[in-house]
């Protein structure tokens, strides 16, 4: 009887131990293996990720040509589209490593410096932004460069990233009153997106929001008078400041033709154009100061108006040759 007890109370113990000691030891165990393990991969991969998103090689043109580029169906530019110069055996130029492009080193760099994070051609992106630790910093866009290890490193603070693929300008009638393109797209699929748009925009009610999901894009428009202003954005981007933005072209035309309405956007389209151009280039907000896209579409008028005043004295010269 007494070894019938004292095993009962052996096994008790036995199954009191496992239960609340060694199966809750080893559980433990495992989760900090595998806690300590996805540490350990995930700073390696973050590593990674910040070494290949923060740098930008460079090399010889010459020694780029004997290499070849990093697409094996690329053909390699023999000219910089920044400063449209050919490129020469010894300069020193930049191959981005997403789209394979080249361009002068000091081309690139001031196409940085003037917080433009994509491929002047092609606009892909530089670095991946979603691994890339950069501190925003709203009154500040400083980028630094420096050679490291032969290489051309960029450790920079930007402001919120948003870039513009389209803009549109609609009537309420569906006639086009102004289109720019800053994504590639074909004559074919720009008329398909002007037929599509135009009738989403135009069947909204008033009462709903401006923001419409689109193509895996989202497009915002703004109504002012009989005009719909729209552009269009990548779904992660911020729909609030693109209204700022439409608003911003909106008050500088206002300013510009003194109450702005759809005949002075039909009669002078070039115009909103010029305008259009100070304020977005490759589909990124340059110019922000109203003042300042005043005082450059003004001096731009001055050269026209010079312009027409030396080709008339030049016509009326030839005419009195001729008599």
């Amino acid at each position: 009887m007494i070894c019938l007890m004292a095993s009962q109370s052996m096994g008790m113990a036995t199954i009191f131990f496992y239960t609340c000691f060694w199966i809750p030891f080893h559980q433990m165990k495992k989760f900090l293996a595998r806690l300590f393990s996805g540490v350990i991969f995930f700073t390696n991969f973050q590593q990674q990720e910040e070494e290949d998103c923060m740098s930008l090689s460079v090399a010889r043109f010459q020694d780029l040509q004997a290499h070849g580029t990093k697409r094996c169906a690329q053909v390699l530019e023999e000219t910089c589209s920044v400063c449209l110069v050919d490129f020469e055996e010894e300069d020193l130029v930049s191959q981005l490593g997403k789209c394979g492009h080249v361009f002068h080193v000091d081309c690139i760099e001031r196409w940085i410096e003037s917080s433009h994070f994509s491929c002047p051609i092609c606009r892909s992106l530089f670095f991946n932004f979603k691994t890339c630790h950069a501190k925003l910093d709203e009154d500040d866009v400083s980028i630094s460069s420096s050679y490291i290890n032969g290489g051309f490193s960029w450790h920079y603070r930007f402001l919120m990233y948003l870039v513009i693929h389209f803009v549109l300008l609609i009537s309420r009638q569906g006639k086009v009153r102004l289109t720019k393109w800053y994504s590639p797209y074909t004559q074919k699929e720009r008329n398909k997106v002007l037929r599509e748009l135009s009738g989403v925009i135009l069947a909204r009610g008033p009462k709903l929001c401006n923001f419409v999901d689109w193509r895996g894009y989202k497009v915002v428009y703004k109504r002012y008078a009989s005009l719909y202003f729209c552009m269009c954005i990548d779904q992660e981007d911020n729909e609030l400041e693109v209204l700022e933005m439409i608003h911003h072209f909106v008050e500088i035309l206002d300013r510009y033709f003194g109450s702005v309405c759809e005949l002075d956007l039909i009669f002078n389209f070039h115009k909103a154009y010029y305008i259009l151009d100070e304020i977005l280039i490759a589909g990124e907000l340059q110019e922000s100061s109203k003042k300042t896209v005043a005082r450059l579409i003004a001096a731009q008028d001055s050269l026209v108006e010079t312009a027409k005043e030396q080709a008339s004295s030049i016509s009326n010269i030839i005419a009195q040759a001729t008599k």
